[in-house]
């Protein structure tokens, strides 16, 4: 049952930060890293920069790709915390 519990809410809390850090993204790093034209409303989906369609690379790719791995790694180990303190108080 705890770890049915700690799914659960690891689940609910990677939905709900899945759509704060597209939020995120599409504040602080679209348009600031790279500018793409048919960017599907900011959401964090690579290839940011296509070959055409007069996409661009304002930053270098390196740096866009470092900004995405942290922004994934983070996405998916947050969610780890309220999980594992529910099933500790349990």
């Amino acid at each position: 049952m705890k770890v049915f519990c700690a799914v659960i809410v690891y689940m609910a809390f990677f939905i709900l930060l899945f759509v704060a850090f597209n939020v995120l993204w599409s504040l602080l790093i679209s348009d600031v890293f790279y500018y793409c034209s048919d960017d599907l409303g900011g959401l964090m989906l690579p290839p940011f920069v296509h070959d055409c369609c007069g996409d661009y690379w304002i930053r270098t790719k390196g740096e866009t790709y470092a900004m995405y791995y942290i922004f994934l790694t983070t996405l998916f180990t947050l969610p780890i915390i309220p999980a594992y303190l529910i099933v500790k108080k349990r």
